[in-house]
């Protein structure tokens, strides 16, 4: 009995001590449990629960506070974000120790991506407990005890923008800085009268800048940034005067200044708005930002990619993560500097715009305002005086007169109209009409300009000699849905897919007779671009298809490592068929005459084929002041330029418009450009 006794004792035991075992075995947490616990607690941002799971040597090592910071300086300064945990692996295990890692899918809107692999140790503690030997290798691969981390942003070089020919228009360029070394100046009243007249900076703001740093006299205070052409033109005297000194920086310069400000635009700093609009393009206060135009337009792909290091600082800086800046692209506009200067210069000093279009591809040669605005004034710093001058001039330099200014179109629109009526079969070339120099319509009397009366006509000579009665008669004929149908065929109300910002051109109202045959004529409540009646021409130019104006010819974007890829905006793109071909060369042929024989003679020019055409449109009925415009294309069997021309306030088209074209086509025809020369001796 005794020894059944003892038996059952030690059965007994060993049942408590395999169920012991067991419950060890399944009941007791592994490091793979700890682990697990540890990768949730990190993802979800509890360092309280992160850090419980420590070992006591660890803990005793680091406090939770210290423990907590680590990360968040790492993960904010890194901008590290944990996507995914790929893989867990247990490498080795014993009784007291076990040894595991993971590999962990990060990423940065800073650093990209990073796929890292961590290894962990872990101590069991009172037999039970498995713990992790905790150090910084486990916050990144690589940190060491005790070092924080710093994000530091490099720049990327900004794009350039070139003319369709690489002549640059906005690109880095040498600039310089006028400044002064308070401890060289002789005569502080006499020094900052003299800069207030060369530089425009205000005296009182030059003394309180050399008071600023008292202490230092031999300092160098910078007062205005010049481009090297202002520097060339002031330093014969701003050198001589003591106390003046100069150094040269690298900045964003416009080497075209005016001719094409309205167009590229310029840069400024950037402001609070954008900074808050914009938060994921990382932008920093004191950062320059496209402020109009091109600049504006194409920000973020001119501005290219910043670089970042995350460092660890001290006496040798250490690079954790780094990712080298991508410069901007360089942007080549469909404007060919060449044509651009001449439209420029033969603008003059008048207030207008200037747009040449290739009827062909629909890409613009030429886009010109004047008067116009120095944009390096605005990238170099631009002083209160100078923006308040430009602002309150009644001129309005910084006006897009091309795309933002809505005008009534007076006779050009008369092309519209003729189209309409060509194309839906109520006149042909032979249409005769009769003319007493008015035509009655519902009380209302349209008159011909300057009261002249044509009598026996055909519709050629309507054309020719710009005849409001006759225009006003085939309006009423066409109607008002006819009318407005072909309006919208040539664009008119019809949003504009351009980079740059465009109004609307509106046809008005045509619900009376009177409202329709003054319409008809370019009057009435018709407003319309400049760039429109540019597009109304080179559709007649181009055999009555309306082709989408390109402004981007070909955009170059770096890529990092070097690589760089072109994309290039050739292919024409025809919005639609507004007429057609053959009713296109007849209207062609009528604004033929209009130039050789009509109101637009003073556009001709021997041995050239123009078709073009006058415009003078009045500002209201009881002011004698005109608009002046001229449209036309060259040459007429195979144009290589289709055009407008608007003068705001200037005139009469045929006596003021139509001399600008004769002297830009005269510059151009002169001047030896393969796409010119081949057509000089074509004859329609």
């Amino acid at each position: 009995m005794r020894l059944q006794g003892v038996l059952i004792i030690l059965l007994a035991i060993i049942i408590v001590g395999a169920a012991l075992f067991v419950a060890y075995i399944f009941i007791v947490p592994k490091p793979d449990y700890v682990l697990e616990k540890y990768l949730a607690a990190w993802k979800e941002g509890d360092y309280k629960l992160m850090y419980s799971l420590l070992s006591k040597e660890s803990r005793s090592g680091i406090g939770f506070s210290e423990f907590k910071e680590a990360y968040r300086n790492f993960f904010k300064e890194s901008g590290m974000e944990i996507k995914e945990i790929a893989e867990v692996n247990k490498v080795s295990s014993s009784f007291g120790e076990a040894e595991m890692n993971y590999h962990a899918w990060l990423e940065s809107p800073y650093f990209g991506a990073k796929y890292l692999v961590y290894e962990l140790f872990f101590v069991r503690e009172k037999l039970v407990n498995w713990r992790i030997e905790w150090d910084y290798n486990l916050i990144y691969p690589g940190l060491k005890s005790g070092e924080r981390v710093v994000r530091r942003r490099h720049l990327p070089e900004r794009g350039a923008i070139f003319d369709r020919h690489g002549e640059p228009l906005a690109i880095r360029g040498e600039v310089v800085t006028v400044g002064l070394q308070p401890g060289r100046i002789k005569d502080m009243d006499s020094l900052t009268q003299k800069l207030e007249k060369l530089l425009g900076v205000d005296p009182e703001w030059v003394k309180a800048e050399c008071n600023r740093f008292s202490d230092h006299p031999e300092w160098f205070v910078p007062l205005k940034t010049l481009s090297m052409e202002e520097y060339r033109r002031l330093d014969p005297e701003l050198r001589p005067i003591p106390g003046v000194f100069f150094r040269k920086n690298l900045g964003r310069t416009y080497p075209q200044s005016e001719l094409t400000a309205h167009v590229v635009g310029y840069i400024g700093e950037v402001n609070q708005d954008w900074l808050s609009s914009h938060p994921e393009l990382d932008y920093s206060t004191g950062d320059m930002v496209g402020r109009t135009g091109i600049e504006q337009a194409f920000e973020e792909q001119l501005r290219g990619q910043p670089g970042y290091t995350l460092v660890v600082p001290g006496e040798e800086e250490r690079i954790l993560l780094e990712r080298a800046p991508v410069r901007g692209d360089d942007i080549y506009l469909s404007l060919d500097i060449t044509v651009q200067r001449a439209a420029w210069e033969a603008l003059g000093d008048r207030e207008g715009a200037f747009i040449v279009i290739d009827p062909g591809t629909g890409d613009l040669l030429a886009l010109v305002n004047r008067p116009s605005f120095d944009p390096n004034r605005f990238s170099l710093g631009i002083t209160t005086r100078e923006w308040e001058e430009l602002r309150n001039d009644p001129r309005q330099p910084m006006f897009n007169r091309a795309l933002q200014g809505l005008y009534p179109p007076g006779s050009v629109f008369k092309v519209v109209t003729a189209a309409a009526a060509l194309n839906s079969g109520i006149v042909s070339s032979d249409t005769e009409f009769t003319d007493s120099g008015t035509y009655r319509v519902r009380g209302n009397l349209v008159r011909n300009y300057r009261d002249e009366v044509f009598q026996e006509h055909l519709f050629a000579d309507a054309v020719t000699h710009s005849i409001n009665t006759t225009f006003a008669k085939i309006g009423i004929k066409l109607g008002a849905d006819r009318l407005r149908e072909y309006a919208l065929r040539f664009g008119l109300e019809e949003e504009e897919e351009f980079p740059l910002p465009v109004k609307t051109s509106k046809l008005g109202s045509l619900d009376s007779p009177v409202n329709l045959a003054w319409t008809a004529v370019g009057q009435a409540r018709v407003v319309v671009t400049p760039l429109q009646m540019a597009e109304v021409i080179a559709t007649i130019a181009g055999g009555g298809e309306l082709k989408q104006p390109q402004l981007i010819y070909k955009r170059l974007t770096y890529h990092a490592g070097g690589e760089v890829v072109a994309e290039e905006y050739t292919e024409p793109e025809v919005k639609r068929k507004v007429i057609r071909s053959e009713k296109a060369e007849e209207l062609t042929r009528l604004l033929i005459k209009v130039v050789e024989e009509g109101t637009g003679k003073q556009a001709r020019i021997p041995g050239f084929k123009l078709a073009g055409k006058t415009g003078t449109a009045e500002i209201a009925s009881d002011s004698e002041v005109t608009h002046a415009w001229f449209i036309g294309f060259t040459p007429a069997s195979d144009p290589a330029f289709a055009f407008a021309i608007f003068l705001e306030e200037g005139g009469v088209g045929g006596e003021a418009a139509a001399p600008v074209a004769r002297t830009f086509l005269k510059e151009i025809f002169e001047m030896e450009e393969p796409y010119v020369a081949e057509n000089v001796n074509n004859e329609y």
